[in-house]
């Protein structure tokens, strides 16, 4: 216990007052115990004072820890980038066989004055299992498919690992390399849906985003096995919260459609509803206006129709279209 800064071990009974106080409060699952074979281990120092950055020298002064090889007192480590303003705090967090470091800082910035919704200037966008989003411009996004890239690989490890007596040293080793592998696919696909979130939420063109509001959990349960490890493996769920935050950061305007809206069984066309629509029809023709439409096209399109309800409506529709739409602002 003395291994460990007082500050750290007061804010891990604050953390526990916080977990039964959602519990009881709202809908928060039960408080669980964390599990000391998991690869993840974190804790925090709320104490501003004892953590001190140096960037020109690459190093970060943190309580009770000491280099003892070198006798310095600060760790070595790489910053993602040089930050100015007020440290509030920062967690440690373990994840294979990298550590990190998260700072909290405060800083007096104002965030820019988001434009006025215009219909012309928006972007609707579709998210889909054998791509990964689709734009009303007809754009295509490719799934990476990261875990299916590394999947035989680590299948091979995981067969290895159940031959192996429990507790002996190539069980361990074996275990690390199957950590540092799920590590991987975890930081490829990070890396993926934050190059998509910064080029969208930077382009000149684009001032408001447009996408509908999924229940992946329950998309989850529908589907098959294989499906739903398609799913998890896409990060739709990150790839909104980072286009959530982004645009308030970068002034665009960030709209949800409700999340029962018949985006793709709607004509872009003529507003008629295709109600016998399948998940397996990835092109249709509209029975009224006899309009051929790609499935992900279409409800891309239709998403900005949703969200845009006041607004007029392209090719001939003359009726708005009832919708639930949520506007995050900054």
């Amino acid at each position: 216990m003395k291994e460990v800064a007082s500050q750290s071990l007061q804010q891990t009974i604050r953390h526990l007052d916080n977990a039964y106080t959602a519990f009881f409060r709202s809908n928060s699952a039960f408080p669980k115990f964390k599990s000391k074979k998991s690869n993840r281990h974190s804790y925090t120092i709320p104490e501003p004072k004892s953590i001190r950055v140096d960037f020109e020298s690459n190093k970060l002064y943190l309580p009770k820890f000491v280099n003892t090889c070198k006798n310095d007192n600060r760790l070595k480590c790489k910053f993602h980038r040089i930050f100015d303003g007020e440290i509030k705090q920062c967690t440690i967090s373990r994840n294979a066989d990298k550590y990190y470091v998260s700072i909290l800082v405060e800083e007096n910035v104002e965030l820019p004055k988001k434009p006025e919704l215009n219909r012309n200037k928006s972007i609707g966008i579709d998210f889909g299992v054998k791509t990964f989003c689709t734009f009303d411009n007809g754009t295509k996004i490719d799934s990476p498919k990261y875990f299916k890239q590394s999947q035989n690989k680590l299948a091979k490890h995981q067969q290895e690992l159940e031959t192996m007596a429990k507790d002996t040293t190539k069980y361990k080793s074996k275990k690390e390399q199957i950590s540092k592998l799920h590590a991987k696919i975890a930081r490829q696909r990070k890396d993926f849906l934050d190059k998509l979130s910064h080029k969208l939420t930077h382009d000149s063109q684009v001032e408001t985003i447009c996408i509908e509001d999924l229940s992946i959990k329950k998309m989850q349960e529908d589907n098959y096995k294989t499906t739903n490890r398609i799913i998890g493996d896409l990060g739709w769920f990150n790839f909104t919260k980072l286009l959530q935050y982004k645009s308030d950061w970068y002034g665009k305007n960030f709209i949800k459609i409700g999340r029962f809206d018949p985006s793709s069984k709607t004509c872009s066309v003529c507003g008629n509803v295709y109600h016998e629509l399948s998940i397996d029809e990835r092109e249709w023709i509209c029975k009224k206006c006899n309009s051929h439409h790609d499935r992900d096209i279409n409800a891309a399109q239709n998403i900005i129709d949703f969200a845009f309800t006041n607004m007029e409506f392209k090719k001939g529709r003359d009726y708005p279209i009832e919708a639930q739409t949520s506007l995050v602002s900054g």
